[in-house]
């Protein structure tokens, strides 16, 4: 009888595990966010995953388009737009936490025509796009640590070309870039830069640093609304790319990882919409779970606090999208 109560007890709890893990699976991400602030893109805040108990952290006066945070959470990488008469153009600025009254250090000043997107690594080297001026070409560049609080930093190119988006690998050892053929990594040390993938973009490295999120263009017969998908792929694998299985119907215009590496957290809108929702979409598979709830009209631009770094590879359960061929090329192919 005791036999016969104990396995019915098993089974019960074995059940009550099968029905609780849906709900344990798609758990929205819990931790803190960097961003700026959805009203007219101004000022650097900090706030919870919901959004709650939102405080400024700095008031500078640009209009923010790019963050990026480096780890540890010290330095905070901006690109924006000065506002105010005697400030124009977009230049990338860097904020110490640290030393809040110090304010903002301008890193470009001016000098690089209009900056698209920057990022920073772990040890504190500053890579930016920029578009093209007379004096200096479209291209990626790097500003590295020891000149970075110089008066006029040092900035020496790694790529001459077009770009769109850049990030940082975790161990601060390569740079992944993208422009219309697709995304390219570059490796600080040698300077060797390698075509991953076609038809991809905006790429983020996973906080382990094994993995490549991106956004992906899928053709459509009216080129006026195109379809934008979720991509994963392991870099050790190059040759396997996954798509994740989640709703088609947005159009997703910005993507990150979360802290702790299993959740891609977007930003996305409807065709025709002018309203932004964010998603937080399990890696592992499941639906994606509504963020930053507290703000009505969504965040455009944020970036996680205390990233970590698990030791076990990330496992996706996605749809395979196929094999892509990896092309090697010095300055890398561009229009």
């Amino acid at each position: 009888m005791e036999r016969l109560v104990e396995s019915w007890v098993k089974l019960v709890g074995f059940w009550i595990v099968l029905l609780l893990l849906p709900f344990v699976v798609n758990a929205a991400p819990n931790g803190k966010f960097i961003f700026t602030h959805p009203i007219h893109n101004r000022g650097i805040w900090l706030g919870g995953v919901k959004g709650q108990n939102a405080r400024q952290l700095f008031n500078p006066p640009l209009f923010i388009t790019r963050i990026s945070v480096q780890e540890g959470n010290r330095y905070i990488l901006v690109v924006g737009e000065g506002l105010g008469n005697k400030e124009v153009g977009v230049d990338a600025y860097l904020f110490d936490r640290q030393n809040r009254l110090a304010g903002r250090k301008d890193l470009t000043l001016g000098w690089f025509g209009e900056i698209i997107d920057a990022a920073i690594s772990r040890n504190g080297d500053v890579v930016f796009i920029n578009t093209i001026n007379q004096e200096h070409p479209d291209g990626l560049y790097i500003i590295p640590n020891h000149e970075v609080w110089q008066p006029i930093p040092k900035a020496e190119k790694l790529f001459h070309g077009p770009a769109a988006s850049v990030a940082c690998s975790p161990d601060g050892e390569e740079i992944a870039f993208s422009n219309n053929e697709g995304i390219f990594l570059l490796n600080i040390f040698t300077r060797e830069i390698s075509l991953l993938l076609k038809d991809a973009y905006q790429p983020t490295f996973s906080p382990d640093g094994k993995h490549l999120a991106f956004l992906l263009r899928v053709p459509t017969q009216n080129p006026q609304a195109p379809t934008r998908e979720i991509g994963i792929i392991a870099l050790r694998e190059p040759d396997k790319v996954d798509v994740l299985n989640v709703e088609k119907t947005y159009i997703y215009t910005y993507l990150t990882w979360s802290a702790d590496g299993k959740y891609l957290t977007v930003t996305a809108n409807l065709p025709g919409a002018l309203d932004i929702v964010n998603l937080a979409i399990p890696v592992s598979g499941g639906r994606p779970e509504p963020i930053f709830q507290e703000f009505e009209n969504g965040v455009w631009r944020f970036e996680w606090e205390n990233k970590t770094y698990p030791v076990e590879p990330i496992n996706s359960l996605a749809t395979t999208w196929g094999k892509l061929k990896a092309q090697k090329s010095k300055e890398g192919i561009h229009e």
